[in-house]
């Protein structure tokens, strides 16, 4: 998951001296085809890295599902355009663990170029490793901020050496500004993410959690999910077997009913 070492993305609208016209022009007519959308190393480190990006990433992408206009992906390159201190534009890319954008269009993307999508993520996290800790509160925190990533989140499985395990950071006027804890419809405490309207909280085994105040439910694994489905696909066809039982049960009688009928019938016939 590497990224450009740049740390000065340009905001939109930013000036570009004359002299480096035609170089930010060719940075700009530049798209997912032409740009790379692999860094050709692995998604996590480890399992303490994996479980909570791929759970961050299908339970948030589960929670936004009914809506088109919100794109949610992880260990994705995002391409932006920086420039070094003496001006000059050239191009950058980060790959946050997780990311979430809203009024954009919800598509399969090889990569996010920031200004052909015309803005930033609106929300970013990193789950940290031994090897990027540092790197994600510090040069990463300073690349956010810059491109103006409204919010950005930081997990780290590995709390006992580097507190604190959870990080919130939201912009303000152009700067970071830590999240306070909060406590949540449920009575516990967590981060509140106000773009992704749902709270972020680490559970007494050390696990990441995303809690939705609107259901007042923590969002499932993907694990979950596909249990629960299970579960529900059961339940109906158990119902539906009891159906069909049931309408064989009302066809029996009915036919029962009909024989005697006819057997009464006929007896009176006979007489």
């Amino acid at each position: 998951m590497a990224e450009g070492a740049l740390a000065l993305p340009m905001q939109p609208g930013s000036t570009c001296d004359p002299r480096w016209r035609a170089q930010l022009e060719a940075l700009l007519a530049l798209d997912e085809r032409s740009l790379p959308s692999s860094d050709d190393e692995p998604m996590a480190d480890s399992d303490t890295q994996l479980w909570p990006l791929t759970y961050s990433i299908h339970s948030i992408a589960a929670r936004f599902a009914d809506r088109e206009d919100v794109y949610v992906s992880g260990d994705l390159f995002v391409h932006y355009v920086a420039r070094t201190e003496a001006g000059m534009p050239v191009h950058g890319q980060i790959a946050p663990d997780v990311l979430a954008v809203f009024d954009v269009e919800d598509r399969v993307r090889d990569s996010y170029v920031v200004w052909r999508e015309g803005k930033p993520p609106d929300f970013v996290m990193e789950i940290s490793s031994n090897r990027s800790w540092r790197r994600d509160r510090i040069e990463k925190r300073a690349i956010y901020e810059a491109m103006g990533v409204t919010e950005y989140f930081i997990y780290d499985p590995r709390e006992k050496f580097r507190p604190p395990r959870l990080i919130g950071l939201r912009l303000q006027h152009g700067r970071y500004r830590d999240i306070p804890f909060e406590t949540m419809p449920n009575g516990k405490r967590g981060l509140r993410s106000a773009m992704l309207n749902l709270h972020a909280r680490v559970d007494g085994g050390g696990r990441l959690r995303w809690f939705d105040p609107t259901s007042g439910q923590y969002l499932r694994t993907y694990q979950e999910q596909v249990r629960e489905r299970l579960e529900a696909t059961k339940r109906l066809a158990e119902a539906e077997i009891r159906q069909q039982e049931a309408e064989q049960r009302q066809r029996a009688a009915e036919t029962e009913l009909a024989r005697l009928r006819e057997e009464l019938r006929q007896g009176r016939d006979s007489d």
